[in-house]
Formats: structure tokens, sequence, C-alpha cells
């Protein structure tokens, strides 16, 4: 377990190190492989099958919104059109965590680097490769706030009950706090571990998970780092 642990903090180190973008990629993924197959060639042939997978996931999304903006079925859609689908493209990053959409500048710098034949509207596969290429930049970002929601929030939850249950005076001044009055059902709920565990998990993530997105913008573009995100956003990725 240690070993496959300091092998994905190594992973991580590096990656922080060569690209604040698409170096996270594979990461998480590598955090489910067995110990053996982070240090075999196995592990790299799994990790590009997750990688396959993932872009299979976010294609069919992408598909799905250029088919349902192509009301007319004609195969292409305007710029407005573009920039109001990445707007409901972010509303699916968010859910991962919280990132800031491109402006509409941008967004159109990049639909004129989509539009190889200059007709003024994009079809499905020059969508698709926009999209990747503002995906790849929301990435670092998305691993980032995974990793504090998955394990720095949850741990940190963990270890801040050890503590107080470890301070009988907390404790017994908390029971003592309560009414007479408080319902049965919530004073066994009050006195489980999991419950407070819960309750500090989701702390943790809204104030560390902020705390942490700013750091990483920070380190990377500096104190004016919403302005500095996609400025250097101006080649498209890779079909």
């Amino acid at each position: 377990m240690m070993s496959k642990t300091f092998s994905v903090l190594l992973l991580l180190v590096f990656s922080l190190i060569i690209c604040p973008t698409n170096g996270f990629r594979r990461i998480p993924r590598l955090l489910s492989l067995p110990g053996r197959a982070l240090s075999s060639r196995g592990g790299s042939s799994l990790a590009r099958t997750a990688d396959a997978r993932e872009r299979f996931i976010l294609d069919k999304y992408v598909t799905k919104l250029f088919n349902d903006a192509d009301t007319n079925k004609d195969g292409g859609i305007s710029p407005a059109e573009v920039y109001e689908l990445v707007l409901k493209f972010y509303i699916f990053v968010n859910q991962q965590a919280p990132i800031p959409p491109p402006s509409r500048e941008r967004v159109m710098r990049l639909f004129k680097l989509a539009d190889k034949d200059r007709g003024g509207r994009l079809d499905l596969q020059e969508f698709r490769r926009l999209l990747r290429t503002i995906y790849a930049r929301a990435s670092s970002r998305i691993l980032v706030f995974k990793l504090v929601s998955m394990l720095v929030a949850p741990i940190s939850a963990i270890s801040l009950v050890e503590m107080i249950q470890g301070v009988p005076y907390l404790v017994d001044l908390f029971g003592a706090l309560l009414p007479e009055s408080t319902p049965k059902f919530l004073v066994n709920l009050l006195e489980k571990d999991s419950f407070w565990v819960t309750i500090f998990t989701v702390l943790f993530i809204q104030s560390l998970g902020k705390l942490a997105l700013r750091l990483v913008d920070w380190f990377w573009w500096g104190s004016n780092s919403k302005d500095k995100y996609y400025e250097d956003c101006d080649e498209l990725e890779e079909k």
C-alpha cells in the first residue's frame, strides 16, 4: 500500500511540475489500480484504456449537446449557439468542481480556430475539438477538487472527530448544552460519530476545496488568475 501511495504522489508531483492542465488526466485513474500495475507495462495499458473511456463519455455528452442544439438538423451550429452550449457544458463541469467558464471572446477565438472551412458554423467534429480544448484546461482543477473531497476532507473530518473524542471535557460540555426537551432520535443522531464525520467532511470540502483551487490558480497564473486562466488556451486539442 505504501509503495502504491508513494508512486501516486510522485506521479502527481511530476504532473504538477511539467503540466498544470493535461498532466493531471491519468492520476485519478491510477488510484484505482493495483500496486503492481503502477510499475508494470500493464499499468500504462490500463491507463490508456481508462483515458479512452473518459474521452468516450465526454464525447457522448458533447454529441448530445450538439444534436439538441442542431434543431434544423443541418449538421452545423452558429457562434451564438456554440457559446450557449459552452455555458451548458460548464454546468456539467461544475458538478465535478467549481470552475469559471471562458469569456465569450475566448470562445469566439477558439471558434475561429475550429472553423476550418470558414463557413461561420461548426460541425460536430469541430465542436467536439473545441470543448475538448476547454475541458483540458479544467481537468487540473477537477482533479485537485476531487483529491480534496475524496481524500483530504474525509481524513481531516475523521481526525477532528477523534481529537474531540479524546477531550472528555468537550464531549461533556456538548451534552450539557443539549436541552432536556431534545427528541431522543436527535440525541441518538448527534451521538453518532458518522454524523459528525459527514458534517465536517462537507464543511472541509467547501473550505479546503476552494482554498486548494485558489492556491493552484495562484501558483500557475499569479494574482490575477481568473483573468489569465484561459489566456494561453489558443490551440485546439488534437483530434
